[in-house]
């Protein structure tokens, strides 16, 4: 029986108790009040038993639960770290291919260059036009 009504059943004892005329006391039966007593007795210790279960099944609970965290917590850093790795490399490919090509492009673009690119004038051309003027 539950601890909680057996206590219930003590106070429905002294409430319901006759009173002793012209003082605050009351009559009880003293075997009723051993009787709920020895069963206060009987069930505190189970429930005890139980409520210990409980705490333990609560801490191994939690205990689990910090380990599959910490345990998704490294998964998660260890990917973080694969993709931060994967993006510098893809960003000192691109970084390596943009400056090769921009070697190239100012090659191209200097005067003096031999990789001119553009119309060119001709010589004839240019004396031409000076002439004419």
């Amino acid at each position: 029986m539950d601890v909680l009504v057996l206590i219930d059943k003590l106070d429905d004892l002294v409430h319901n108790a006759k009173a002793v005329p012209l003082t605050d006391q009351v009559r009880i039966d003293r075997e009723e009040i051993y009787d709920i007593l020895d069963q206060m007795r009987a069930t505190i210790p189970e429930e005890i038993k139980q409520a210990r279960w409980i705490v333990k099944e609560r801490q191994e609970m939690l205990a689990e639960a910090k380990r599959e965290t910490d345990r998704l917590l490294g998964e998660a850093r260890e990917q973080a770290v694969r993709e931060a790795s994967q993006t510098e490399i893809v960003r000192s490919r691109s970084g390596r291919r943009r400056t090769s090509s921009t070697r190239r492009a100012g090659r191209r673009g200097r005067p003096g260059s031999r990789w001119r690119t553009g119309p060119t004038r001709s010589c004839r051309h240019s004396r031409s036009t000076s002439r004419s003027s």
